[in-house]
């Protein structure tokens, strides 16, 4: 959702990965990202994320940012605190579907944990902020394209201004010869 956004706004979007693989995580390293995560999480209290969210807010280029994703209620408080104009749209499922999406990827060849139960094992993968978001999109039926179209209503609810830039390719003026 974080990449659509970014190919078609232009948003800006920042990793919680990313930011833990920065700190040393294995980028595709489940278990050490929540190693670090938790390590993190421990002596900040959440602070981390909104720390790293707030360096790219001194040199973000779009009206949009979107952090993918936070993962605790402390993080996503102190990225209130720094945010004033925020929304928080998490995502749920039904666990029959998370897991069904989990063997997927296997599938595909993705390198993570024998099973979904394992790689959810941590704390962090508790599910911390259904409780505490502005809005809840249940993605269980939905397809992509339905889950983007919701995030962008929520969005423009919220009064974001969103200028498509995905839009059919332009020509560009022919030039002389050179």
């Amino acid at each position: 959702m974080a990449e659509r956004l970014r190919l078609s706004f232009g948003a800006d979007v920042l990793s919680a990965r990313g930011v833990l693989a920065v700190h040393g995580a294995g980028i595709d390293d489940r278990d050490g990202l929540q190693r670090m995560g938790s390590s993190l999480e421990r002596r900040t209290r959440g602070g981390w994320l909104a720390q790293a969210v707030a360096s790219v807010w001194r040199i973000h280029t779009s009206e949009l940012v979107v952090v993918d994703s936070a993962r605790t209620q402390a993080q996503l408080l102190r990225l209130r605190k720094i945010a004033k104009r925020s929304i928080s749209i998490h995502l749920i499922a039904t666990r029959r579907a998370l897991v069904r999406r989990f063997n997927s990827r296997l599938r595909a060849g993705v390198r993570d944990a024998a099973t979904y139960a394992l790689a959810t094992a941590d704390p962090v993968e508790a599910d911390q902020l259904r409780s505490i978001a502005d809005h809840l999109i249940d993605t269980t039926a939905l397809s992509r394209e339905d889950v983007f179209r919701r995030v962008l209503v929520l969005l423009r609810q919220h009064g974001a201004n969103l200028a498509r830039i995905d839009g059919p390719a332009k020509r560009l003026p022919r030039r002389g010869p050179t």
